[in-house]
């Protein structure tokens, strides 16, 4: 999950800590 997450974040503009735990949570 984690490394999907990464890869994610590496296309798209960087994202704050919010964004990131929202991410988080949904997987």
């Amino acid at each position: 999950m984690c490394r999907n997450i990464k890869t994610l974040h590496n296309f798209a503009p960087p994202a704050s800590d919010e964004e990131i735990r929202a991410s988080s949570l949904q997987f």
